[in-house]
This record gives structure tokens, sequence and C-alpha cells, in this order.
């Protein structure tokens, strides 16, 4: 009966993730609309100046300047040093299969820019993933910049260690307890983030866990009634994720 039933949730998922494909222009349509209150509601109130980076720039570049281009295993490429955050030669660097992900500056912040190539599904998950996130008061990076042609999206960089990378983790119950919040947090604003891996939870030492990269995710309207049943299963993969480390 059980193997019934989550054979009819993923059925009933895939239906719809057919749906949303076939009205991707309409959905792009209907959230272009609504950029500028995106960016407005989609704010969050964490942000790291490029200074605490170790980054210094000139004021002219400050606006927006990239910085390096992040690749498949989370390695940064660039010409500066980031302490704490894992770097790779132009030779190691592994290209991304879905998108192209860099670190940059925007009005002297350190930001994200991703560009979804032409991965209209996956920019407009990110984004209602993100935007829904943030009005939950959820700690996930915050909108900056969308641009609804180009497919990108410019977020906040969250400064912290990818849990991935941790040899070693402190109070690894109350870390496993705060991410548990956080997911209840978007689970509660409609999202199942349906890709908690250790690369996508970076801990960050003033404000602990953030989620990263909703691209995956899935809204409860495509969910149905099985919202819930997925849900759950990403709570207990929280579990099995911390006791792995």
């Amino acid at each position: 009966m059980k193997k019934a039933y989550e054979l009819l949730a993923r059925i009933y998922w895939k239906i719809n993730r057919i749906k949303l494909r076939v009205m991707i222009d309409r959905e792009l349509e209907f959230w272009s609309s609504k950029k500028n209150e995106i960016i407005d509601n989609g704010k969050s109130p964490y942000s790291t100046d490029i200074e605490s980076l170790g980054i210094e720039l000139p004021e002219n570049e400050k606006q927006f300047k990239v910085l390096g281009e992040i690749d498949e295993y989370g390695r940064l490429l660039s010409q500066y040093k980031i302490t704490g955050r894992p770097e790779v030669s132009k030779h190691g660097f592994v290209n991304k299969e879905r998108n192209d992900v860099y670190l940059v500056s925007a009005g002297g912040k350190a930001a994200i820019k991703k560009i979804y190539r032409k991965n209209k599904v996956g920019f407009i998950k990110e984004l209602k993933g993100l935007y829904l996130a943030n009005l939950g008061g959820c700690n996930v990076p915050g909108i900056i910049d969308i641009d609804f042609n180009e497919l990108y999206i410019i977020f906040s960089y969250i400064d912290g260690i990818v849990l991935q990378d941790v040899n070693k983790l402190k109070d690894k119950n109350t870390m496993y307890e705060m991410t548990l919040n956080q997911i209840n947090k978007v689970h509660e604003q409609g999202i199942f983030f349906n890709d908690l891996t250790s690369k996508n939870i970076v801990i960050n030492p003033k404000r602990g866990p953030f989620i990263i990269d909703f691209e995956y995710s899935a809204h409860k309207s495509e969910l149905g009634i099985f919202f819930d049943y997925f849900t759950k299963l990403e709570k207990e993969r929280t579990i099995l994720l911390y006791q792995n480390l």
C-alpha cells in the first residue's frame, strides 16, 4: 500500500511538472509583471560587504563587477582569494551542466549571479521558492535583481562554510535543530525544497544554517494532496544529513 501511494504521488507530481513546462511562458509573463514587488519583498536583512571577504575595489567598480566563477563542485575560479572558500584553477574547473554561477559585486555587496541559460522552468522555480521563503523570514539568499529576458537572478552571497566542506561539526545536534527549523519554515511557505544535500546548506557563524539553490523546488500547487507526504520525507532526510557527518 505504501509503495502504491508513493508511486501515485510521483505520477501526480510528474504530470504537474509537464503542465508547468507547457505553461512556462505564461508563468514567466505573470512573474515578470511582479518584478518590482518581488525585489521589494524578496530582500533579506542579511548582506555581506565585499570588503569583509578581503576584496578591495575602486568605487566605480563596486556597482557591478564579476569577481569569479563557481564550478560544479562549488569551487571558486578567481583572481581574488576568499577565506574559507574552496578554490580551483582554470585547468581543474568543472563547468556546471544546467547554469552558470558567478560571484559578483552588486553595489558593494557580495552577490551571486546565476544564469539559467534556456532553463525557464528552473529559473521560475528558484525565483518563486526564494521569493516565498524570504516572505516567510527564512534563512535563504535575498533577491537583488532579476532579468526575465536573459534569465538570470542576482541574489545575496551567504558568507560561511558549505556543509559538505565541514570536516567536523561542533554542536551537531544544535545545528540539526536549526536546519530542521529552517526547512519547516520553507514548508510553511508552501515550498518543497527537493534538493536537501550538504552542498546546499551554508553555515553562517552568526545566523546559523542558510538554505540555498531552489532550482529543483516545487510549490504545493504542483504536489496537491501529496505535499505533506513529500515534506515529511524531506524532514527525515534532514536527520540523515547530520547523522552522516
